[in-house]
């Protein structure tokens, strides 16, 4: 199991696809020097794609420990990777320290510029990181007590809610069906508790009903949460209300988020276990449970466009039992897809995998894998790209006649 596990880890992070590497990145170092503090900024990009930037701030009390702690900033960023190439805008003695340090530690030679004009990419990554900063310092911290406090009283709960589960269900027409939950601790989400499960179900409400059934199932109520929200209307709150009922004395309340129709990133209303119509949240626990929903929301979109990705592979790998996976991985290594492989004539499948293989590939790809025409057009969709889009809401980009 554990040299399967390598091989394809192996085969993962070897992907040019996927280019999980740094290898081929650069990174651009901008020194700022105002007074006695020091702002460096990076921007990490392969080509001419920004992969990233940060910055660091710091306060000296002496001029002329400047470079030293910047080299001595430098060697610990460096201490696990080194990408393609360090630029470093306008500071030589930076350069040749830091050059003699990171040769020594990774044993191969850097490349290293001195970096004298503003380029395009790196303009783009510099402005990039300005406006982040000045996000982040726009942010107010969210007293979550007063948070707390708010949802005890709007949703008439037993207690403050220190523990809120959020549930979603991400789908497209009912296939490659996933649901999850994310789990937040006194108003901080908890990552190590996510869970998401592929459902075999063709029904939102139904996927959501066994999740909640799934998660509760013999729980002991110190596990239990104060607070459950769902993502959807009144199906899916019922739905969620039976998945519930199977426990006993429960305490936790269960309330669902409304979207306003096509605003998927927006909270229009909550509804409670009675079905009415909450509205009167204020600002810093609308804006809270808008990111606790949207929580869950994006994991099951995660997996569910994951598990969607690799459906055509794995519809295929299931057509047909006699004809080997290794032949199918075979063919679809040299075609690249599905649909560069129905093009492929007879003859040409059975120079990959003989004649005998090829005849029942050729079969399963002319009988399974049929292109998708309407009226002589073939209809091109895009995921919708907003923060919180829904999995299912696919708008056409454009039309080809055929």
């Amino acid at each position: 199991i554990w040299r399967d596990l390598l091989n394809q880890l192996t085969l993962i992070w070897k992907s040019k696809r996927g280019n999980y590497w740094t290898d081929s990145a650069i990174d651009t170092w901008v020194i700022e020097e105002r007074d006695l503090q020091i702002t460096l900024k990076l921007v990490t990009q392969r080509r001419q794609k920004i992969l990233g930037t940060r910055s660091l701030v710091f306060n000296m009390e002496n001029s002329a420990e400047i470079n030293q702690m910047i080299g001595n900033v430098f060697k610990k960023f460096y201490k696990v990777y080194i990408p393609k190439e360090i630029r470093i805008f306008k500071n030589d003695d930076v350069k040749r320290s830091l050059l003699q340090y990171l040769d020594n530690k990774f044993g191969k030679h850097l490349t290293f510029k001195n970096q004298t004009e503003l380029l395009p990419t790196l303009r783009k990554g510099l402005l990039r990181n300005r406006y982040e900063s000045a996000l982040q310092g726009a942010e107010t911290k969210t007293d979550y007590k007063k948070v707390a406090k708010r949802l005890k009283k709007i949703f008439k709960l037993n207690k403050m809610p220190k523990k809120i589960e959020a549930y979603d269900v991400a789908h497209i027409s009912g296939k490659n069906m996933v649901a999850s939950k994310t789990l937040w601790l006194e108003g901080k989400q908890d990552l190590s508790r996510n869970e998401a499960w592929p459902m075999d179900k063709t029904n939102e409400p139904e996927a959501l009903m066994e999740a909640l059934r799934v998660r509760l199932r013999g729980r002991n109520s110190n596990l239990l949460p104060d607070l459950i929200l769902i993502d959807g209307g009144k199906a899916q709150l019922k739905a969620a209300i039976r998945g519930a009922k199977d426990l006993a004395d429960r305490e936790f309340k269960l309330v669902a988020a409304v979207k306003p129709a096509g605003e998927a990133g927006k909270i229009a209303y909550f509804l409670d276990e009675g079905f009415n119509k909450i509205v009167s949240l204020d600002d810093a626990a609308h804006r809270f449970l808008i990111n606790v929903r949207d929580s869950s929301h994006n994991l099951a979109n995660q997996l569910h466009g994951e598990i969607r990705d690799k459906s055509p592979m794995r519809s295929l790998l299931g057509l047909d039992a006699e004809l080997p996976k290794r032949k199918w991985h075979k063919l679809l290594k040299k075609a690249g897809s599905i649909a560069k492989l129905r093009t492929y004539s007879f003859n040409d499948l059975a120079k990959l995998i003989g004649e005998e293989d090829a005849r029942k590939a050729f079969q399963v790809l002319d009988k399974h894998f049929v292109p998708f025409k309407l009226d002589g057009e073939t209809i091109i969709p895009i995921r919708f790209d907003e923060r919180g889009g829904d999995a299912e809401d696919l708008q056409p980009l454009k039309k080809l006649r055929l």
